[in-house]
């Protein structure tokens, strides 16, 4: 491959054009194929809990905006909430307890996630499961598990919301898509020049068993 000319690797290119559009195709084809095979349903649920300090009575507007302003900038610190040993061991327990399943904590602590809200004093719990049904049990657990952890704080007021679930893509069949698409580019750019050079060994045994 090395001993060809720039105006030969395009000419070789151009006459194998079809084969490498077809090669490109089968790969694409045979990526989607996997796609779908090893394709799940994947479920989010989410909760949205609201963490904030206690408030007086004929505080100011100025004091009220400071308490807001402190209890945004401090919402991120709760993110590792939900993947504390204590919090995740009361969310198997009561799962298992009001939905009579055990899941593993490994599991558990893989499925959740918890972000902070912009511009809110709001930390939003996340479950992701194959089963719409489970990712609400497991946030609601979670709802539970972290709100009762947070009763220890003094002079705060923690409180959540409705939980909503939404289907997420699956994010695999993207990875898959992209690995298909360079096998499929590698495997079309170097046929022509492996059918040259098997072509090449062909003609010259040819040759030989001619002389």
């Amino acid at each position: 491959m090395s001993s060809y000319q720039p105006k030969d690797r395009l000419r070789l290119a151009w006459h194998w054009l079809p084969m490498e559009i077809l090669i490109l195709v089968i790969f694409l084809a045979g990526g989607w194929g996997v796609s779908r095979l090893i394709a799940k349903p994947i479920y989010q649920a989410n909760i949205e809990l609201t963490i904030q300090h206690r408030t007086k009575k004929g505080q100011s507007r100025a004091k009220l905006a400071t308490i807001r302003k402190r209890d945004i900038a401090d919402i991120s610190q709760f993110n590792v909430m939900p993947r504390q040993p204590s919090v995740l061991y009361e969310a198997s327990e009561y799962a298992y307890t009001h939905y009579g399943y055990w899941q593993q904590i490994q599991d558990l602590s893989e499925s959740v996630s918890a972000t902070a809200v912009p511009d809110k004093p709001v930390l939003r719990l996340t479950v992701q499961s194959s089963s719409k049904q489970v990712a609400q049990q497991n946030v609601q657990a979670f709802n539970v598990a972290v709100k009762d952890s947070l009763k220890v704080l003094n002079g705060y007021q923690v409180y959540s919301g409705s939980i909503a679930t939404q289907f997420v893509a699956n994010n695999i069949q993207y990875s898959v898509y992209k690995f298909a698409i360079i096998l499929g580019i590698l495997a079309a750019v170097t046929t022509p020049y492996l059918v040259k050079y098997v072509m090449g060994d062909c003609d010259e045994l040819v040759v030989k068993d001619q002389k």
